[in-house]
């Protein structure tokens, strides 16, 4: 489990084209750390790998840890360039998730 930006960063590379491990790697952050951890310079890939994971790899009963997590990556200075990386359909998604009461 990660507890800087710098090992989220290098755990993500290291299990990059293995979506069982980003799933692990990714349930396991603490979403009011991410706007911390992630405010640096960093590869958009990374946002866009963590985006792609919350929408289509996390379980319904996970949906309150999903929202928690892309609510703090709202606070990640370079999401909006990230989000040009996703799908019309995932970004549409990701909008209605995060608007919802």
């Amino acid at each position: 489990v990660p507890t800087t930006g710098g090992e989220l960063y290098r755990s993500w590379r290291r299990v990059r084209g293995e979506e069982a491990e980003l799933v692990g790697l990714f349930r396991s952050l603490p979403p009011a750390k991410l706007p911390h951890w992630l405010k640096g310079e960093l590869e958009e890939e990374l946002l866009v790998d963590m985006l792609r994971v919350i929408r289509h790899k996390f379980l319904p009963g996970e949906a309150p840890h999903a929202l928690a997590l892309l609510e703090g990556l709202l606070g990640v200075p370079r999401l909006g360039i990230a989000l040009k990386f996703l799908s019309a359909s995932d970004r549409a998604l990701l909008h209605h998730s995060l608007a919802a009461p």
